[in-house]
């Protein structure tokens, strides 16, 4: 396998990333592919780089947007666009990426692993089919039957999705899907599109031990860290820092409201799936957060659940302040003051076995305060104004304060597999999923 680096800015909200890409990483005599989570940062980085073009649908370019998109690849222009269109594209297009030498500037991580929701029944059936073969290290291939079926799909127009099977063979047609074990499946992000790219910057905060992060060590991507400092970049490793945020943060100290949260895997996935009885007591419990200790209006509440009990928990009053757990990169919320993070953060089992099964282990408990810390950045303290938080669980509360107060053992960029060994020798050995 080739050798790639990635260099990683990973610096807190407001210390210039954007802007040191803008004025470093985006500089017009270069070929550069910029992704961003949202169409409102397309518009912020076409508004300071009139070079950059965005793919939009016309008569000229073609009838979608992925369409447009390799028009102007294939041209050769610098391209800004969504994370969510550059995870459609197909491995086909690293080519035309490498021949024009495209730099990728990645604005927050993109979603490379997800579960796809499939029965195994399902997946028994499509692999009995012939639709579906396996291949080495856990690749997914879409048999020519397969590809036959999927042509018939699409040639019906109107209801090309309705197919049985139909998004999962997409997804190992383009080389999206994994076989892990004996019954998982997971849409998985082409490593030969990150390969294809001259060179990789990511812009982000707490990089280490993201799903991300873990992805490109397990494809031995070597990882080079850089910070910001008085807006100017440097190389290294800066230590997590939270010190200056806790005189900032009123942490809900509520013995009451706390206790739904007192077991270590209270209010995880697993939970909230077990204990759908409990949610109206979570709702009742930000209620009383929102009106007597954080005295706020709708339109400063942001909080989160794990979507699938949004709507269990959401009352009238502050539906709209729902932030999915996930949400990176979005200043929408920065005048948010009252939070409630009413769950507690593992990485997806699956795609912990995943990693399990590549020779590498995920630190769960950085993991989960990256991901809170990331969440807790989209309200008013990334202005550094102070909130008021309701954080029942007991688990991500103690992760949030030893951060605060300056106690979190933070384990720094770790190298992936010390013995030097690749993620195909781990693969070979066939080990087992734990879990």
């Amino acid at each position: 396998m080739s050798t790639m680096r990635a260099n990683i800015i990973d610096s807190g909200c407001g210390t210039g990333k954007t802007e040191y890409a803008i004025r470093h990483l985006l500089k017009e005599e270069d070929r550069v592919i910029y992704l961003t989570p949202y169409l409102r940062e397309v518009e912020r980085i076409r508004e300071s780089c009139p070079h950059m073009k965005e793919p939009i649908v016309s008569a000229e370019t073609g009838k979608n947007k992925r369409e447009a998109f390799m028009k102007l690849l294939n041209e050769g222009e610098s391209i800004v666009m969504t994370h969510a269109l550059f995870l459609t594209l197909e491995v086909e297009v690293a080519e035309k990426i490498r021949e024009h030498g495209y730099r990728l500037v990645l604005d927050e991580v993109l979603n490379v692993l997800t579960p796809v929701s499939t029965r195994m029944m399902d997946i028994d059936t499509m692999f009995e089919l012939g639709f579906l073969e396996d291949l080495d290290y856990g690749g997914v291939r879409c048999t020519e039957k397969g590809l036959a079926y999927l042509d018939f799909a699409w040639s019906d127009l109107y209801h090309t999705t309705d197919y049985k099977f139909f998004m999962e063979l997409e997804a190992a047609r383009a080389g999206r899907l994994l076989h892990i074990g004996e019954s998982v499946f997971v849409w998985r992000f082409p490593a030969d599109l990150l390969f294809s790219f001259s060179d990789v910057w990511i812009l982000t905060y707490m990089f280490n031990q993201q799903t991300m992060s873990n992805y490109l060590r397990v494809h031995g991507v070597q990882l080079v860290f850089h910070y910001m400092e008085d807006y100017k970049l440097v190389e290294g490793y800066k230590k997590l820092e939270g010190k200056e945020y806790a005189d900032l943060i009123d942490i809900v100290d509520s013995p009451k409201l706390n206790a739904i949260g007192k077991q270590k895997t209270a209010l995880s996935s697993s939970w909230y799936n077990n204990n759908y009885d409990k949610l109206d007591i979570l709702r009742r419990h930000m209620i009383n957060f929102v009106k007597r200790y954080a005295s706020a209006k709708s339109k400063d509440v942001m909080w989160t659940s794990f979507k699938k009990s949004q709507e269990a928990i959401a009352d009238k009053g502050f539906i709209n302040g729902f932030v999915s757990c996930t949400a990176r990169a979005t200043n929408e919320y920065r005048d948010r003051t009252a939070c409630a993070y009413l769950i507690n953060r593992y990485e997806n089992p699956l795609v912990y076995n995943y990693f399990h099964n590549c020779g590498l282990t995920v630190n769960q408990d950085v993991f989960a305060l990256s991901e809170l810390i990331q969440w807790l950045f989209r309200s008013a303290i990334r202005d550094k104004k102070p909130i008021k938080l309701y954080i029942p669980s007991s688990r991500m509360r103690g992760f949030l304060q030893s951060w605060l107060d300056g106690t979190f053992e933070d384990i720094g960029p770790v190298e992936y597999a010390e013995s030097g060994s690749s993620w195909q020798d781990f693969y070979a050995e066939d080990e087992t999923p734990i879990g």
